[in-house]
């Protein structure tokens, strides 16, 4: 289909990108990060705002033909970023505000992701704005999870591991094997980085969530946002750790 044609090609620049970027790029400063943080939560709230209704849940903007969830795309890689910095109560305050805009979607695999991020970061660092920031998170993500969900799975996405099985064992157990090893990368890639523990926990949950529930399942179902959000998360977790932000 044209949808997994356009997540291939994202997948393959993607790639292409990562592999190919100067090691030293330097991460945003600490304004442009905050007002990035910003942009984040505004375009959360856009989804409630003016994005599509599909049976009472608001998690996409219209990009020409196609649905993006900015909270899938940009919460893996704010938690990579927030991690890396010092503590900010102003980026601890705007993710504290997208989980509950997130919630309000109701999206509980961003819930999920935020709140894995935001934990790691509050069990290593301990700063009060993180440890509030992982707070309201956790309320987020039970009121997520808690709220009913209208969606209806599609074979091809939120059950796409099981659809492979249903063609083929050996299509089927390596669909799940790349699904659940999804967080690996980041577990191992400089072991021990805050950052990138934050990143394989965010991962933990977007993965968590389509194994549970009704969720996209990550690269192997169809999902642009979601191939958007890990080839984003491999070219930051690849970053030296001296490019600070």
């Amino acid at each position: 289909s044209g949808g997994l044609i356009a997540q291939g090609l994202i997948l393959a620049v993607g790639a292409y990108f990562v592999l190919s970027r100067n090691r030293t790029t330097p991460l945003p400063s600490r304004r442009t990060a905050r007002w990035s943080a910003l942009f984040l939560v505004v375009l959360s709230a856009a989804c409630l705002l003016i994005g599509p209704d599909i049976v009472g849940v608001h998690r996409w903007l219209a990009i020409g033909p196609y649905l993006l969830q900015p909270a899938i795309i940009g919460i893996p890689l704010w938690t990579w970023l927030y991690a890396r910095m010092e503590v900010d109560i102003w980026t601890a305050a705007a993710l504290s505000i997208t989980a509950i805009l997130v919630a309000l979607q109701p999206d509980a695999a961003a819930a999920a992701a935020l709140f894995g991020g935001l934990l790691v970061v509050a069990a290593l660092r301990r700063g009060w704005p993180d440890i509030v920031a992982a707070s309201v998170a956790a309320c987020a993500l039970l009121w997520a999870a808690t709220r009913p969900d209208p969606l209806e799975p599609v074979p091809y996405v939120e059950h796409a591991a099981e659809t492979a099985f249903g063609l083929s064992p050996v299509l089927g157990a390596g669909a799940w094997m790349v699904l659940l090893t999804l967080p690996l990368p980041f577990l191992l890639w400089r072991r021990g980085d805050r950052a990138n523990l934050a990143l394989a926990a965010s991962w933990m949950g977007l993965v968590g969530a389509a194994v549970f529930a009704n969720y996209p399942q990550p690269i192997i179902g169809y999902s642009a946002s979601l191939a958007m959000a890990w080839i984003g998360s491999v070219e930051f977790a690849t970053r030296k750790p001296q490019e600070s932000a």
